[in-house]
């Protein structure tokens, strides 16, 4: 019996290039220029962070977990303010305060009551699966959102 035989083509080198941004749907944004950091006397321009309200997206929710036909959501994207909230509360207290405030704050406080009553509820082995399910898919929505520029 013959062994199979792979083949290795050459790779195509990747582009370094900063890709354009893009919606959640993938469609191309408007690009964003950046104001100057500097003046031209060389003296820090303080940034204007202001957001008008018309600018500000609706929050999209997707669907994270159900109790007893009661369908609980989380926003699609979390706001970068929250990972780095999340982020310092790890630095400055530990994992565990780190992972109830995520929990808190992305399932709301209504979410958060209903996931603790119903895993007081299930044996250990049942909470402690679902537990691991429901974090992971909170971690990957509160701390996906929020990127160390690099540079």
């Amino acid at each position: 019996m013959a062994a199979a035989r792979r083949t290795t083509t050459a790779r195509k080198p990747r582009s370094t290039a900063a890709k354009p941004p893009t919606t959640s749907r993938g469609k191309p944004t408007a690009a964003v220029v950046p104001p100057p950091l500097l003046d031209e006397d060389g003296h820090l321009v303080p940034l204007v962070l202001d957001v008008p309200v018309d600018e500000q997206a609706p929050v999209e929710r997707v669907a994270l977990f159900s109790i007893g036909g009661v369908e609980y959501t989380a926003p699609v994207h979390i706001p970068r303010g929250l990972g780095l909230r999340i982020i310092r509360t790890n630095l400055r207290r530990g994992d565990d305060q780190a992972a109830v405030q995520m929990l808190e704050e992305v399932l709301g406080l209504e979410g958060f009551e209903a996931l603790t009553a119903h895993l007081d509820q299930v044996s250990d082995v049942v909470a402690d699966a679902q537990l691991k399910q429901v974090f992971a898919a909170v971690r990957h929505l509160a701390l996906g959102a929020v990127e160390i520029p690099k540079g």
